[in-house]
């Protein structure tokens, strides 16, 4: 039936959210991420910041504190970009190999980890190269 599990997989569209980690900046002026809540590998549930301006909305009544978001998959900020890798671009390299059409499309405010994630740092490859060595292995 619509909505098993087992749909999943044929999913036309798969929505990754990748939290990254805090900085070491971030960490050093006391930023921390309580208002992102992953209840389950697919359901991200974001409580407003306790001073913010919809925290005091929702106190009266005018607006929600919790907002529910669905993925595909979640992956936290402990993800190294092989698990990333194998979770994510893996099958569609496999796809592409078999002549399908795949698209990869990142999305996210600046500073998120869109680069890192695609291209890596150092020996932390991102997708694109990973991609690249199993496409010519």
């Amino acid at each position: 039936k619509p909505g098993d599990r087992d749909d999943r997989t044929s999913e036309k569209v798969k929505v990754f959210l990748r939290i990254r980690p805090l900085t070491d900046s971030e960490r050093e002026k006391g930023e921390e991420q309580g208002c992102v809540m992953v209840q389950d590998e697919e359901t991200l549930l974001l409580k407003a910041p306790q001073e913010s301006q919809n925290m005091r909305a929702a106190e009266r009544g005018v607006s929600q504190s919790i907002h529910k978001f669905s993925f595909s998959k979640i992956f936290g900020p402990e993800t190294t970009q092989q698990q990333f890798y194998e979770d994510t671009m893996k099958k569609m390299v496999a796809d592409v190999l078999k002549g399908e059409n795949r698209l990869l499309y990142t999305y996210g405010v600046t500073n998120s980890g869109k680069t890192y994630t695609i291209q890596g740092s150092g020996r932390e490859t991102g997708l694109l190269p990973r991609a690249l060595v199993s496409l010519f292995r």
